[in-house]
């Protein structure tokens, strides 16, 4: 089995609508700022190689700590992806 270097994309939405953040990284955690305060948003993500991208994660719904920060393990949240 040949091995990729895999990557993630996180996806992030406010739950009231507008614009999709998408924010792609390489390391398994990614802090994602910038957003508003004690505010709901929902996230998934989709794990990428050179190959292929995989199927979208479940969605989860989480709210923005006091100074709009959300810390999210890329690993446990996309299950691991097999691509």
């Amino acid at each position: 089995m040949l091995a990729f270097r895999v990557g993630f994309i996180l996806f992030v939405s406010h739950l009231l609508g507008g614009e999709e953040l998408q924010k792609v990284v390489q390391e398994t955690h990614v802090a994602v700022d910038q957003l508003a305060p004690f505010t709901n948003y929902s996230f998934y993500v989709r794990a990428y190689n050179a190959r292929s991208k995989s199927r979208p994660s479940a969605v989860v719904t989480e709210v923005t700590e006091e100074d709009g920060q959300w810390t999210v393990l890329l690993l446990v949240f996309s299950h691991f992806f097999m691509l």
